[in-house]
């Protein structure tokens, strides 16, 4: 793995705090991956006209005669370590955070919000640069999901990287698009705001992909009740993909952002909430509520099933 001083001066070399997530984002990404980890641990291995080719996904024109489709577990890892610390990286260059001298911390603990050593925030805006953290220390927590986005070929021959296209020419669902990636970045934060109901810690879901449409009203529905703040997508290059996506919506439950100075805005606008202790406007919730909610959830295994349970018993 990579040490933040590592990634942050190939950041700075990608000036992604013009760029936001983009195709050099991704390819400084395969580049920096393939020297280290070669490129079994990247791409799929696919042989095709008698030759062998490397795909970041399995091309939808050829993922149809493919029998036995695998999952390249190591590069999720690494994938998830990478994108964590690019958003920690761009947090930390937002003019607010400097103003206020606050700091971007990755793998948060707090026992009083539920982030556990084993479950813990994937960032967090704080005002102490310390992994354990007190609840009052916290500003905003972010979930990241974010992951390769367009389709890389790579050719051992001369170790070049090639653009195949974006989600929509490959099988792959990467970020949001998944269903499983949506499910539990939105079941963590609900479990955060059960511990949470008496002040609104603001929780942000950031990704670098649209959303499917179908997912549009359970988010619309925990954003109206403040179980989060919205949905950010830190990918602006994505505007000609349509369909059943969802880049945007007129309450900000789903934005993309375009720049640096957006994001400020919208982390100030979330950090001035936090300040303001602002009531979180739902049924008048009492301890037993949360205590009876707490105890039926424990018991669900299927994340979807407990996020329905939240909606139901809120009357959402």
């Amino acid at each position: 793995m990579d040490s933040d001083n590592d990634l942050e001066q190939l950041f700075e070399e990608l000036k992604i705090y013009e760029t936001l997530w983009s195709k050099d984002v991704e390819k400084g990404f395969l580049k920096r991956y393939l020297k280290k980890y070669g490129p079994d641990s990247l791409f799929y291995k696919i042989k095709e006209n008698d030759k062998i080719r490397y795909y970041t996904y399995y091309p939808s024109s050829i993922a149809k005669n493919l029998k036995k489709k695998d999952t390249i577990q190591s590069r999720n890892a690494l994938i998830g370590e990478f994108t964590e610390k690019f958003v920690k990286y761009l947090f930390s260059k937002t003019e607010l955070v400097s103003k206020k001298k606050l700091y971007i911390v990755n793998n948060a603990i707090c026992p009083e919000l539920g982030l556990t050593a084993n479950s813990p925030a994937d960032i967090v805006v704080s005002s102490r640069n310390e992994r354990i953290l007190n609840k009052n220390d916290i500003y905003l927590i972010g979930e990241v999901k974010m992951s390769l986005v367009w389709n890389w070929s790579f050719n051992p021959d001369d170790n070049s990287l090639t653009e195949e296209g974006d989600f929509t020419s490959h099988i792959g669902q990467p970020s949001l698009l998944r269903s499983d990636s949506v499910l539990k970045a939105i079941g963590k934060a609900v479990n955060i705001r059960l511990y949470n109901f008496e002040e609104v810690i603001p929780i942000v879901i950031i990704c670098n992909t649209p959303i499917q449409s179908s997912y549009l009203e359970k988010i619309n529905n925990l954003f109206s009740k403040y179980f989060i703040h919205g949905i950010l997508s830190l990918n602006p290059y994505l505007k000609n993909v349509y369909g059943n996506y969802i880049h945007n919506t007129k309450t900000g439950s789903v934005v993309t952002i375009e720049n640096l100075s957006q994001l400020n805005d919208k982390i100030s606008k979330f950090i001035k909430e936090r300040e303001s202790k602002k009531k979180i406007i739902i049924k008048a919730i009492d301890g037993n509520f949360r205590e009876e909610l707490k105890k039926e959830i424990r018991y669900i295994k299927d994340t979807e099933e407990a996020i329905d349970l939240v909606l139901k018993r809120l009357g959402i």
